[in-house]
Order: C-alpha cells, then structure tokens, then sequence
C-alpha cells in the first residue's frame, strides 16, 4: 500500500455504474446506524459483500459518513450528507457527499499519512491517532478510494464478491 493519500479532484465525482441506492441522511448521529444499515442490507441481499468482508465494510460507511457530518458539514444538524449506491460490472461504489467545502492534504494529521495495514495486520500510528485514522482505514480496506469537490465528495468501492 503506498504511503500516499488517496486523489483529491476539484470537479464532480464521473457518474458509474448501475444506481442501486439513493440516501440523504441529516448530521445527526441518530440516523447513521440506520443509513449504515440501509447500505448494508442492499449489499449483502445482492451477495456483493463476503461474510467476512462485513464489519469491515461497515467500519469504512461509518468512518466515511462520520467524516461528512463532523468535518464537511461541521456538526450542522441542519446539513445533510448524500449518500449514493452504485454498480459496475466488478465492483461496488458508495459516493459520500457533504456540504463543505472539502480539505487539503496538509489538513491530515502527521502519521495519518503512513501506510495502514491490512485486516488482520497489526496497528500503525496512522491508524491510532484520533485524527485522519478513518481515511486510512478506508484506503487500506477498499480497493478504491477517491475524493471529488476538492474533498467534499468521497467516492469508495471494492471488488464484488459475487464475481
């Protein structure tokens, strides 16, 4: 895995794949279990995530989402995240997008942009420290991991199972 952070892209994430799932969820933390939920479901009904795959998958939406609502929308109850569902012949997307105005790189804390293990692996500082750990937990466990709007859209995917 390279030590490197995942692309930050100043226009709009390329429309992908087939939509399965169209969400927009508040910045409230009482509503991301169930928006959590909602992906998951439509993930494992497809077969598209392997038993063991779950958690971790689960782990990446949270983090994600998190993210949005702390750091894009600043806590703003009053703001939303959207949150779509997609897919491609071999992979699955979900495209995360806040009202911020996105981040630079050097937002990142130091050690967050070391390499992070993959499951099963033993813990890094990048994925200790208590800012920037999400981003690398999500680049290491997806196969695909980019950022659009200058940071405000996330879009992450990883390899069908089902394939």
């Amino acid at each position: 895995m390279s030590n490197r952070l995942p692309p930050i892209h100043a226009g709009e994430p390329p429309s992908r794949g087939q939509k399965l799932l169209e969400l927009v969820v508040p910045s409230q933390p009482d509503v991301l279990r169930p928006a959590i939920d909602s992906v998951m479901e439509m993930l494992l009904a497809r077969d598209l995530v392997a038993a063991p795959d779950q958690a971790f998958v689960r782990l990446c939406l949270d983090e994600a989402m998190t993210n949005g609502m702390l750091h894009g929308n600043e806590g703003d109850p009053e703001l939303s995240l959207r949150l779509e569902l997609s897919l491609e012949p071999s992979v699955w997307l979900v495209t995360i997008s806040d009202a911020g105005t996105g981040f630079t790189p050097e937002c990142i804390p130091a050690g967050a942009g070391e390499a992070a293990p993959g499951p099963g692996s033993a813990l890094t500082p990048a994925l200790t420290a208590e800012s920037g750990r999400g981003i690398r937990l999500m680049q290491a466990y997806m196969s695909e991991l980019s950022y659009y709007r200058g940071g405000a859209v996330l879009v992450m995917g990883r390899g069908r199972a089902d394939r």
